[in-house]
């Protein structure tokens, strides 16, 4: 009996032996593995760290509207007998647009040209008759009242006519035409819309503590989506008197050329206010930065000197920053980083700190 324990007992060891073994191979191995694994340089791409002049601003979302923009309307009623525009083209001042029916109009305006002539030719003879004391004075007097009414109804007929030839009460483009030939259109109902396109304003608001930044003819830079890739400029020309009491906001209107006409009135706009520029600050690419709950970091590329090949040895080291303004991707770092310095802006998912990099600036982002 006392040998059958012993040789269980013998087995056990031998068993654990075993198992032990393998759990210390093992843990060798991943080790190794590891170790080789972190000592291949990591492919990165980087970015130099730059020093420039920071201009700061304020941002804003706005629209633009028109210096002068209207729905041209008719003060009389009346038929359309001609339509003289297109839709979409320009006009300039002055230009008829529409006219109505004014064949009545015109009938009038003859019949007191007509009644004119005569109290005209009336006044004359009484006049000369009054000079050789023929006359009373009372009577040129009511001959000269009398031509004084048909001056006043031939110039009224005549801005009756006037009335029903619609023009353009400015230059500007006209929009899509409301009319018909041949429709009765009733006073102040719009026929078309005409917008005066160079320049044009932008409207917005920003917080009343912002007030102490705005001025007379602060330059803005403007982008908007139709034209992506493009800036638009302009200058502050007007801040509102008050104060929104219920958004505390104050209402600034800038003023922005537009001589290709290719921005419209109601297209919205992001508006940035140039502030005054300030003192040199390091700026880098939006994409080097980690962001995390224990605060924004960088990779720094530190040259480690050489190895045995002569090739340098380049490592990652990782430095917590102070970031300031953002202005496109670009950002502004308080503190942390020096200007000339190298920092990965790809391939940090794969990083430790510490680790080796290889720099790989072929592909551009």
């Amino acid at each position: 009996m006392a040998k059958r324990i012993l040789i269980v007992v013998i087995a056990l060891l031998v068993l654990f032996g075993l198992v032990f073994g393998f759990h210390v191979m093992r843990s060798l191995l991943v080790s190794r593995y590891v170790h080789q694994l972190l000592g291949q340089p990591v492919t990165i791409s980087t970015a130099k760290a730059q020093a420039q002049q920071w201009n700061p601003y304020l941002r804003a979302v706005g629209s633009f509207a028109a210096v002068n923009g209207v729905d041209v309307n008719s003060q009389v009623a009346g038929q359309v007998v001609k339509i003289s525009f297109q839709s979409g083209q320009d006009a300039k001042q002055g230009d008829l647009l529409v006219q109505l029916d004014d064949s009545l109009d015109q009938q009038n305006l003859k019949s007191q040209q007509a009644q004119l002539t005569f109290a005209q030719g009336d006044y004359n003879r009484k006049k000369t008759l009054a000079q050789e004391k023929v006359i009373a004075q009372t009577d040129l007097d009511q001959a000269y009242k009398t031509l004084v009414q048909a001056q006043a109804a031939v110039a009224q007929a005549q801005l009756n006519i006037a009335f029903k030839h619609i023009r353009a009460p400015f230059s500007g483009r006209l929009g899509i035409s409301q009319v018909n030939l041949g429709q009765y259109i009733s006073p102040g109902q719009a026929l078309v819309s005409i917008q005066q396109m160079d320049p044009l304003y932008v409207d917005f608001s920003l917080p009343e503590q912002q007030l102490q930044y705005l001025y007379q003819d602060q330059p803005v830079e403007l982008t908007v989506e139709a034209f992506p890739n493009r800036k638009f400029t302009g200058k502050v020309t007007a801040l509102n008197a008050k104060s929104d009491p219920n958004t505390h906001t104050i209402s600034v209107r800038a003023t922005v050329p537009n001589p290709k006409t290719e921005l419209f009135p109601g297209i919205f706009a992001e508006v940035n206010v140039i502030l005054p520029a300030v003192k040199s600050v390091v700026t880098i690419p939006q994409t080097a930065i980690a962001y995390s709950l224990h605060g924004d970091s960088v990779f720094v590329v530190v040259n480690k000197g050489k190895d045995e090949k002569g090739k340098p040895i380049l490592v990652a080291e990782q430095r917590f920053v102070t970031l300031g303004e953002q202005q496109g991707n670009v950002v502004a770092i308080l503190s942390g980083l020096q200007a000339g310095e190298q920092v990965v802006n790809s391939g940090q998912i794969k990083l430790q700190p510490g680790a080796r990099v290889n720099v790989d600036n072929s592909v551009k982002l």
